[in-house]
């Protein structure tokens, strides 16, 4: 019987926060102790300002850093080339989408559309209502007529509301959205999950013992309280994996 991934791999949190104070490294760490390469997970529960915020000619987004130090209270310093931006840097251009929804009005039009991972989709007839509109990007999307299915994503249409569509994960291949719309398009994107990778080489780090990894986390002045958070994945250098309560489902 193969072993489960949290047998095989160590995931340690380094920051979980919703404040709208800078985060720095100094709230949580953890000890780095020869573990060889390691990835960070970063991520956001997009909230309300967030999204909304999207549509606006401000970028919106939350920047991530990853840290080194020698003590868990000291701040350290950034690693080289260890970090990552998620959201909109680039004012209607969504990066590290896990899934977004788009938000159709009532007058959109065959010419209105967005762009999904460098795929452009549009309506295929004009919508009545918002709901038609919301339908036929949707059907776009989800590859009807001559249109190409967005690959490892599926649009569901009137998302709790008639003029909402979800983009969300079809398979477990998708390795994020890219979203971008431009201004009065009658489509527009709002932010819900993001996340990213950074990897980082063992190699890459500083020959300074003890060793102490940590992130910051820096978000818009507009960013009031998504939650963001990162986690460390690394290989245990024994038996064991991830810390905390395990529960096995074998029945």
């Amino acid at each position: 019987m193969s072993k489960y991934p949290s047998e095989q791999v160590r995931i340690t949190p380094l920051f979980v926060n919703f404040t709208t104070a800078v985060a720095t490294a100094q709230e949580a760490k953890t000890r780095y102790a020869g573990q060889g390469n390691f990835s960070i997970l970063c991520g956001v529960r997009v909230a309300a300002t967030l999204a909304t915020g999207y549509s606006a000619t401000a970028a919106m987004k939350v920047d991530f850093a990853v840290s080194e130090s020698t003590a868990a209270t000291v701040a350290g310093s950034v690693i080289t080339g260890a970090t990552m931006t998620l959201g909109a840097a680039t004012a209607f251009v969504m990066r590290g989408g896990v899934n977004c929804i788009l938000v159709v009005t009532t007058d959109c039009a065959t010419t209105a559309g967005v762009t999904l991972n460098g795929v452009r989709y549009i309506g295929t007839a004009v919508g009545a209502t918002a709901n038609a509109g919301a339908i036929q990007i949707a059907r776009a999307i989800n590859g009807y007529g001559s249109s190409i299915k967005l690959p490892h994503y599926r649009a569901i249409p009137t998302y709790t509301a008639k003029d909402l569509v979800l983009i969300t994960a079809d398979d477990d291949m998708g390795t994020g959205i890219t979203a971008v719309c431009t201004a009065g398009s009658g489509v527009q994107v709002f932010m819900s999950h993001l996340q990213g990778v950074i990897d980082i080489q063992g190699s890459k780090l500083s020959t300074n013992s003890p060793k102490y990894i940590g992130v910051n986390i820096a978000t818009t002045s507009a960013e009031t309280t998504s939650v963001r958070y990162a986690q460390m994945i690394s290989h245990p250098t024994a038996g064991g994996g991830a810390p905390g309560v395990k529960v096995k489902c074998t029945t």
